[in-house]
């Protein structure tokens, strides 16, 4: 799998998780995020207060710097105003939220973020890896509309 599938899933993932929580802040549940994209990483808990950590990244995809590749999904969301950052914990940005509430026909009545959560729930299936590139061009498409207009 190439690194812009990843990225794909990735994001959706972290769409998921923050607007189920929006408006709060929240760390992102990289384990979740890595079983939903069909992997299954082990899990540590540092004690820290954030919750588990993944600790075998490396060994996960062998053909993708699946760490490297979070943490630049992470740099370019927030650098392309799609997310804001609150120490360890992220909230959807206006631009995000407005995005993933829009209705575009193509995607038959349902608002973009039902979309996302439904394809985020099942991005591992070959249906699902299909799905999300498309997705996550409709939502940043739907983003720069909805900023444009």
């Amino acid at each position: 799998m190439k690194n812009v599938d990843r990225f794909g899933q990735m994001t959706l993932a972290i769409f998921d998780q923050l607007l189920e929580s929006f408006p709060i802040p929240t760390a992102i549940d990289q384990g979740a995020m890595l079983t939903a994209m069909g992997l299954t990483p082990s899990l540590t808990d540092n004690g820290d207060g954030f919750g588990p950590r993944v600790r075998n990244w490396r060994e996960l995809d062998a053909d993708v710097p699946l760490y490297r590749v979070y943490i630049n999904t992470l740099d370019w969301l927030l650098d392309e105003n799609f997310l804001r950052k609150d120490g360890d914990e992220f909230v959807l940005s206006s631009k995000a939220l407005a995005a993933l509430q829009s209705v575009p026909p193509a995607v038959g009545g349902q608002s973009l973020g039902s979309k996302v959560s439904s394809t985020a729930k099942d991005m591992a299936g070959e249906a699902g890896r299909s799905a999300v590139g498309e997705l996550v061009g409709q939502v940043i498409g739907a983003a720069i509309r909805s900023m444009s207009s």
